[in-house]
C-alpha cells in the first residue's frame, strides 16, 4: 500500500470517529494487534487487511444514534462506497467490506477469510484490555507460530500510543524499545527468559500455560482472570505459578478471578471462595466454604466427575 492510498484511508477514519468509547486509538491499537498477528500467517494480503483495520468503526456513530443499526453491516456498506469512490477496485472494496461486515463478538455471519479472522482477533483482544481485563483460557491460545518473546510482545502492543502510521511502519523506536524491554520482564517475572526465542507451539503444555499468563499480564490489567491456569502443568510449575500469583497481589494494583478445582491451592492463596454448580451456592473465606453443607452437598452426596476430583481421589475439605 502506498503512502498516498493509506494517508486517505486515515482521514476518512478520523473524520467518521466521535464517540468517545471506539475513538482513533481503539483503530490504532486493532491495526497494531493485526499486524503482529499476521505475521505469523502465511498469505495474508497487507493492503485488505489494513484497510479493514481502520475502517472497521466507521459506522458506529450511527449505532450510537440509533442502536437498532448494526455497526458492522452498515460499516461494510459505507466502506465499500468509500473504497470505489477513488478507486480502489470493485474486488478490493469487496474483500474490506466482507472483513468489517463479520467482525462482531457475535454474529451469524462469522470470518471466513484470513483477513477476516485477523481483524475479528485483533478487535476482540483490544475490547477486553482497553477495560483493564485479561483472561486466559482453559484450552491454550497461543499464537503457535510466533516466540515465546513475540506472544508477550504482540500484547504490549496492545497498550501503544503510536498514531496509525507510526504503529504500521514502526517508526516510534523508543515506545518500541520500551514494551520490548517490559516484554522481557515479563518473562523473567515467569522464569523464562531464556526461552524467549523457542516457537510458542513447540514448547510443552506446561510451558505454554506460563507463556499465555505472562501475555495476559503484559496488557498492563487490573483485573485478571484465570480458567483453569495450572491445569497440565508439574508441581513446580504450580509452585511458581502461585508464587507469582502472590508477588502480583502484594506489588501490583491486580484483582484476580481463579476458576480451580486444586483445593490445596485453593485454600493456601484464595482471598475469598465461591462454590458454584451452575448457581452460586456458598461464599466466604475458603474455611467458612469448606465447612457448609453446600459443600458437603456437591462433594460429598454423589460420585464426582473425573473433573473434580482432587488427585484421583475424591475432594474433601483440606486440614485447616
Amino acid at each position: 500500500m502506498t503512502r498516498e492510498a493509506y494517508q486517505l484511508l486515515e482521514a476518512h477514519m478520523l473524520s467518521c470517529m466521535g464517540d468517545s468509547a471506539h475513538d482513533k486509538e481503539h483503530i490504532y491499537r486493532v491495526l497494531y494487534s493485526a499486524l503482529d498477528i499476521a505475521q505469523g500467517e502465511a498469505g495474508v494480503d497487507y493492503d485488505v487487511l489494513i484497510a479493514a483495520c481502520l475502517l472497521h468503526d466507521i459506522a458506529r456513530g450511527e449505532q450510537f444514534a440509533d442502536p437498532a443499526v448494526c455497526h458492522a453491516r452498515r460499516g461494510a456498506e459505507r466502506a465499500r462506497t468509500f473504497l470505489l469512490d477513488p478507486g480502489f477496485g470493485e474486488d478490493f472494496a469487496r474483500r474490506v467490506s466482507d472483513c468489517i461486515r463479520t467482525h462482531r463478538y457475535r454474529s451469524e455471519d462469522p470470518p471466513a477469510s484470513l483477513e477476516a479472522r485477523i481483524l475479528f482477533d485483533a478487535d476482540k483482544l483490544d475490547v477486553t484490555g482497553a477495560v483493564g481485563i485479561a483472561r486466559t483460557f482453559q484450552n491454550i491460545r497461543l499464537f503457535g507460530n510466533l516466540t515465546v518473546f513475540e506472544n508477550v510482545l504482540i500484547a504490549k502492543h496492545m497498550r501503544a500510543k503510536q498514531n496509525v502510521f507510526s504503529a504500521t511502519f514502526r517508526l516510534n523506536r523508543k515506545e518500541e524499545e520500551r514494551m520490548r524491554r517490559e516484554a522481557m520482564e515479563l518473562l523473567e517475572l515467569q522464569g523464562m527468559a531464556h526461552l524467549r526465542d523457542e516457537i510458542a507451539s513447540s514448547l510443552p503444555y506446561g510451558l505454554q500455560r506460563r507463556v499465555e499468563i505472562a501475555r495476559a499480564l503484559a496488557t498492563d490489567p487490573t483485573l485478571l482472570l484465570l480458567d483453569e491456569p495450572v491445569s497440565g502443568i508439574d508441581q513446580n510449575g504450580m509452585e511458581l505459578f502461585y508464587r507469582t500469583m502472590v508477588y502480583l497481589k502484594e506489588n501490583f494494583d491486580l484483582s484476580v478471578i481463579l476458576i480451580s478445582h486444586d483445593l490445596e491451592y485453593v485454600v493456601k492463596y484464595a482471598d475469598k471462595v465461591i462454590l458454584m454448580d451452575k448457581t452460586i451456592l456458598k461464599e466466604g473465606s475458603a474455611k467458612e466454604v469448606f465447612a457448609s453443607s453446600e459443600f458437603q452437598e456437591v462433594f460429598g452426596a454423589k460420585e464426582l466427575p473425573g473433573y473434580i476430583r482432587h488427585r484421583g481421589r475424591r475432594a474433601a475439605p483440606p486440614d485447616f
